[in-house]
């Protein structure tokens, strides 16, 4: 009976202490119950949110968050919430006559800060499941830690400690899904939403439909977007853990004991997402439907950006086939790049009606603007995509035509990833197969940077002229990242370790792409990059030392002519919205100097 019964009991007997799970505490108004002063919160994980609230300074309340599964007699552990503690309210220290672990699937202690599934020992165990020996041997396990004949529970529940001797609750392992090739923790999504000012609750689940997705249901405290919680949720996750749905409830469908129904949740229908400025005219319409479709959405807004409403590039090349085919012209993958809203897009789509089409180029090469009399070439970092330029390509401008090289394996093609001399060789291969590129520059970001020497020498020897060879904070020999399980590679992705070749570049969602990284960076570390006489540039980020730019990270020995620009941007926020024109200013103004250069001194 959470809420107004609740409320009335409280009050009509004055009760004092309590014992409630989160959900029905959200439910109830401090100032409607004022007899309640201590409150044993338990059965599920308190927001912080609902912490601050039942703890403010001068309430006079004391706030206890427990833990305990039923097969270890209710609570294992327990602590009073302290006003100043920061994010999610702690579980506490274990109670008397218990012990708590947090190990790795070895049955390893984790150390502090890493988390770890737990496991609980003590005379309050349960002896087991009735009449389930199987289930009873899988959940009870020989403690390691303690006496012969004692046991461990495991709960199925992963936690961290904390310096002082506490733990936090992170989730569930059963809430743990994998998605296109990446295991994700629904409860890090839940944890990164909860943190936004505008949030009193969020779930996440994997919703049931034709494709499989992650969608965040949420209640507001404060109005908000969900464009805007999209963009928040990109400050502190990879792309591949951002919802590709986020909805809106008054409240949150609940069991009959009171805690969050995850199963209705993923079974519930959207309401109408927030969107921008409704489509107009039949071919915004006609868009926004195909769109719908791709992106298994309700609706769309005539300005809201593909690649911002949970598109990416593999679902891009699927947009565009059924555009193509709805208009009856062929639609270039490049127009989504360029125009990557409904409205640029339908005004894209006019410009193209009654000229005559143009040869559309095949993977690798992907257009992603026109021009004449140059082309600059942009390789594709360690995930293979090209989509981290699509800020880049929509602050362009100038006559310098854009062209991106994307990984072959991506598209079905020939897998060379393992190798940085086959991928140039592959890319040096389609480049000749074209004619028309007038004057070619090259330009790499992390990984693509030591393909783009590799590409400018075989190309070179072919008797190409490179007019500018471009490497964005590339480091000629990269350090060896250590042995990485693919959960290693989505860690060291989301916390943007700039210390390997995986600095910040998040992975689309798809399983192909972790392959590509996988090859990639072996590729980087057999590499040995040749000595070139031509002109290069090197763009430094604000996380390299003084003696690592003094050095040009290395290049001196190989680029003879190398010339180092610092900017003050990280590794990881170089292909960002804000750093796009900056970038694309540098990139525009190395591609002038070498019009100069080849002109005696013109620009």
């Amino acid at each position: 009976m959470p809420g107004a019964p609740l409320a009335a009991l409280v009050r009509r007997e004055q009760i004092s202490h309590a014992t409630l799970s989160p959900t029905a505490l959200a439910a109830l108004e401090p100032q409607l119950v004022p007899s309640l002063n201590t409150i044993v919160v338990a059965g599920e994980a308190c927001s912080a949110d609902l912490a601050a609230q039942w703890t403010a300074q001068g309430c006079g309340r004391r706030l206890i968050n427990a833990y305990g599964p039923t097969e270890t007699t209710i609570c294992a552990t327990m602590g009073e919430v302290q006003p100043g503690d920061d994010g999610a309210p702690p579980i506490g220290r274990p109670v008397q006559n218990m012990t708590v672990h947090v190990l790795d699937p070895w049955l390893q202690p984790q150390p502090v800060g890493i988390p770890g599934e737990l496991y609980i020992g003590g005379p309050g165990l349960a002896r087991g499941y009735c009449g389930r020996a199987g289930l009873t041997a899988e959940r009870f396990i020989a403690n390691p830690f303690g006496p012969p004949g004692s046991r461990l529970y495991r709960t199925g529940d992963v936690a961290r400690w904390r310096h002082d001797g506490r733990l936090d609750y992170v989730g569930r392992v059963d809430h743990q899904v994998k998605l296109r090739g990446f295991r994700i923790e629904l409860g890090e999504i839940e944890a990164a939403l909860c943190t936004h000012r505008a949030i009193r609750e969020a779930v996440v689940v994997v919703g049931a439909g034709q494709r499989t997705e992650l969608v965040a249901h949420v209640v507001l405290r404060d109005a908000v977007t969900e464009m805007d919680l999209r963009q928040a949720l990109r400050t502190m996750l990879p792309e591949y853990m951002v919802p590709a749905q986020i909805v809106f409830h008054e409240r949150l469908a609940l069991t009959p004991a009171g805690k969050i129904d995850r199963a209705a949740l993923a079974l519930s229908k959207a309401r109408a997402e927030q969107v921008s400025r409704a489509p107009e005219g039949e071919d915004e319409e006609a868009i926004a439907a195909i769109w719908c479709r791709v992106l298994n959405r309700t609706r769309v807004g005539a300005e809201d950006s593909f690649f911002d409403i949970g598109g990416h590039s593999l679902l891009a090349v699927e947009a565009v086939a059924r555009l193509s085919q709805h208009f009856g012209m062929a639609v270039p993958v490049s127009a989504m790049f360029r125009a990557p809203t409904i409205a640029e897009l339908a005004r894209d789509l006019q410009t193209r009606r009654g000229e005559p089409a143009a040869a559309e180029l095949a993977p690798p090469l992907v257009p992603l603007r026109n021009g004449r009399d140059e082309t600059l070439f942009l390789i594709h970092p360690v995930s293979g995509d090209i989509a981290c330029y699509r800020h880049i390509i929509r602050a362009w401008s100038g006559q310098t035509a854009l062209v991106g090289l994307r990984a072959p394996v991506l598209d079905g093609g020939p897998d060379v990833s393992s190798s940085i001399v086959a991928l140039a060789r592959t890319y040096c291969r389609a480049i000749r197969a074209h004619a028309g590129w007038g004057l070619i520059h090259l330009a790499g970001w992390s990984f693509g940077g030591l393909v783009a020497v590799e590409l400018a020498r075989q190309l070179a020897a072919d008797g190409t002229r490179i007019g500018r060879l471009c490497i964005l904070d590339a480091a000629a020999v990269p350090e060896p990242p250590p042995e990485l399980s693919d959960s290693d590679i989505l860690e060291a992705l989301r916390r943007g370790v700039a210390s390997t070749p995986l600095s910040g570049e998040a992975l689309r969602a798809d399983a192909l792409h972790l392959a590509a990284v996988r090859a990639h960076l072996t590729a980087a570390q057999g590499y040995v990059p040749p000595v070139l006489d031509g002109p290069a540039s090197l763009l430094v980020g604000a996380d390299r030392t003084a003696d690592m730019i003094s050095d040009a990270l290395g290049w001196r020995p190989y680029l003879k002519a190398v010339e180092v620009t610092a900017l003050p941007l990280r590794h990881a926020e170089m292909m960002s919205e804000d750093a796009a024109p900056a970038i694309a200013s540098w990139l525009a103004a190395q591609i002038k100097r070498s019009r100069f250069d080849e002109r005696g001194g013109v620009p």
